[in-house]
């Protein structure tokens, strides 16, 4: 077990059709009915990438998740991705406090910081492809994890 993440691309012909019917047009949260959690396109996959998956807790609450994260979809708007890309290139995505990290020795480690910069590069990477996806009206990207 562990945090699994996606980011999935769907048309807007399939959001509707799998969109829950008893919430507002636009709703950017809770949108799938539970038996349709991964439709779409698996675009990205990341396997406990706990920043990450910290920073789209914090925009599901902004806005106004009905429920627990965990398996609740969140569409990205080109706002949200570039707002991502701009703290990923400034070092801002932060640490789930509830994962406890006890040995942080590997921190101060130049092979792991190595890795890290290589990582950030890459996700840097992967979200500019993302935000230009999202100049497509015609195409709804969002997120979904789960622990």
């Amino acid at each position: 077990m562990g945090l699994d993440q996606h980011i999935l691309l769907l048309s807007r012909t399939d959001y509707m059709k799998y969109r829950k019917k008893d919430i507002p047009e636009g709703q950017q949260v809770d949108f799938l009915e539970y038996d349709h959690d991964y439709v779409g396109d698996k675009y990205a996959y990341w396997r406990k990438n706990y920043k990450l998956h910290r920073w789209m807790h914090d925009l599901y609450n902004e806005k106004h998740g009905l429920d627990i994260f965990n398996t609740n979809p969140i569409i990205l708007e080109k706002s949200d991705i570039e707002r991502l890309l701009e703290d990923i290139k400034n070092d801002k995505l932060v640490e789930n406090p509830d994962i406890l990290d006890y040995n942080t020795n590997y921190k101060e480690d130049e092979d792991y910081k190595i890795y890290i910069q290589e990582k950030k590069e890459s996700e840097k990477k992967l979200f500019e492809d993302i935000l230009n996806i999202s100049e497509n009206p015609d195409i709804i990207i969002y997120y979904i994890g789960n622990w």
